[in-house]
């Protein structure tokens, strides 16, 4: 079954949803990243990212960083920007670029990427 919804009534109300959200909620974009710490690296990891937290990136709107309940060197983080731009630019920065490989030290490997627009704040 395919993914489109405009033909039907759900889909309907849901394009009818996406035009309720103000123009700042529907171009927030972001990533979901997954990774997982080098044994004894959450506390650095924590504090790389509570550094990061101290002087914000433009257009950053928050981060989560899920741990996960049955492996707690697992990750799960997403991180929101005011729009594709923003994220965009923070991404290419040198800063962003230093940051990671900073954090990119203290995980097993390359974390996944899940880019993507947000389509339903909430809360």
């Amino acid at each position: 079954m395919a993914n489109t919804y405009a033909g039907d009534d759900l889909g309907r109300t849901f394009i009818r949803g996406l035009d309720l959200l103000s123009r700042e909620e529907r171009d927030m974009y972001g990533t979901v990243a997954r990774y997982r710490a080098k044994p004894g690296n959450v506390d650095a990891l924590l504090k790389l990212q509570r550094q990061l937290d101290s002087d914000p990136p433009p257009g950053f709107v928050a981060a989560y960083i899920y741990q996960m309940d049955d492996d707690p060197e697992e990750f799960l983080e997403a991180v929101l920007f005011e729009n594709r731009e923003t994220y965009m630019a923070n991404a290419d920065s040198p800063e962003q670029h230093q940051w990671y490989l900073k954090m990119r030290a203290l995980v097993e490997a390359d974390p996944e990427w899940h880019d993507g627009t947000v389509i339903h704040p909430s809360g």
